[in-house]
């Protein structure tokens, strides 16, 4: 007779197979090519008795299937912007080190001084109103002159600040009464926009890598790492074609001793004690365009290093009005620049102690009348 499946757990009464999707009727299972008379399971190793089917894949209730990465309830998880509550810093001030809860000061030329006065008076108060320092959005400020004027203590990072928009950065870490400590790492600054940086450095301890810095539109460096004893990082890249005056720009840098060579200085008209009291003596300025040079007082007075052959500059020596104590006190050179005194000749250029306490055979004025003209540290042939 026609056997029916015996069920898995209660063989009291026939079991019907429990079918996966229709469990309306009893269901018997299908031979596979059709035989005459009904076929019974053919176990697969115990023959002695009629098989149940052993479902492999699904039990008798319906289970339900666990997501592998979706919960049954979606949750939303946030990763820069909330959906409510106060805006993250990250949505007011670009970069990774800027994710931080709380509101944060949208400066402008006006308010960010307000700001850093209170910050540099108590700086836990100010970050309660504004925001941590190194989160402002500083997009819209274009003149960062003063900002941490005579701050002597202020070392505080600002390297997430956008000076995108500054056009002047004149005596920002400036110091007055003392030196400022200001050594934090602004590599990553735009400053393409800025025109004035003069003092920028002035008297701190700064000594930070800036290489990358954009400076094509600089026009002012004067005194920019004026007595910065510790400056000494490479910045040969720099752009410097607009710069217009340079007076003063490494005056007493008492480190400071790079590659200066792709430095295009054809327009740059003060050079004013550039390397004025400083240990510079790199071969590197030998081939400066000094073309529109019209004043290099002192330029290397007291550099007690420096002796470098700067003959070559006698072909745009052109513009020079005053050169007066040019080696004054720079008791390493000795060099012969006789090469300049055709160039110089009838221009009524000012050279009074040119080589004064230098290590020059020949210290006096050169004189314009002899021929050829002479002394130039050396007697001229």
């Amino acid at each position: 007779t026609p056997a029916t499946l015996a069920p898995t757990k209660s063989p009291t009464t026939p079991a019907t197979l429990a079918p996966t999707k229709s469990p309306t009727t009893s269901v018997t299972v299908a031979p596979t090519k059709s035989p005459t008379t009904p076929a019974t399971l053919a176990p697969t190793k115990s023959p002695a008795t009629p098989a149940t089917l052993a479902p492999t894949k699904s039990p008798t209730t319906s289970v339900t299937v666990a997501p592998t990465k979706l919960p049954t309830t979606p949750v939303a998880t946030p990763t820069n912007s909330p959906t409510t509550g106060a805006p993250t810093i990250s949505q007011v001030a670009e970069g990774p080190c800027c994710n931080v809860t709380g509101s944060a000061l949208v400066a402008d030329d006006n308010n960010i001084r307000i700001a850093v006065n209170e910050y540099l008076n108590d700086a836990s108060s100010a970050m309660a109103t504004y925001g941590p320092i190194n989160c402002w959005d500083t997009s819209r400020v274009t003149n960062m002159s003063d900002l941490f004027f005579d701050s002597l203590l202020f070392n505080d990072p600002l390297g997430c600040w956008n000076t995108s928009s500054v056009t002047t950065f004149r005596k920002m870490f400036y110091g007055d009464s003392s030196r400022t400590r200001y050594n934090q790492d602004i590599s990553s600054w735009d400053t393409s926009s800025a025109i004035d940086m003069s003092f920028m450095f002035f008297k701190s301890w700064f000594n930070q890598n800036i290489q990358s810095w954009d400076v094509s539109s600089v026009k002012d460096m004067s005194n920019m790492f004026a007595n910065t004893p510790l400056f000494n990082h490479n910045i040969s890249s720099w752009q410097v074609s607009s710069v217009v005056t340079m007076e003063k720009t490494f005056y007493n840098s008492k480190k400071f001793n790079n590659d200066l060579s792709q430095w295009d200085v054809s327009n740059v008209e003060n050079m004013d004690r550039v390397f004025s009291e400083s240990e510079f003596n790199h071969p590197s300025i030998k081939n400066w365009n000094v073309t529109s040079a019209t004043t290099m007082i002192a330029m290397f007075s007291g550099a007690s290093s420096f002796n470098q052959d700067l003959t070559s500059w006698s072909s745009s020596i052109v513009s020079l009005v005053d050169g007066r104590q040019m080696f004054y006190g720079a008791e390493s050179f000795n060099t012969d620049l006789c090469a300049w005194g055709d160039t110089l000749e009838n221009t009524g250029v000012n050279l009074n102690n040119m080589f004064l306490d230098t290590a020059c055979p020949f210290k006096d004025r050169p004189n314009f009348n002899s021929a050829p003209p002479g002394p130039f540290c050396f007697q001229c042939d």
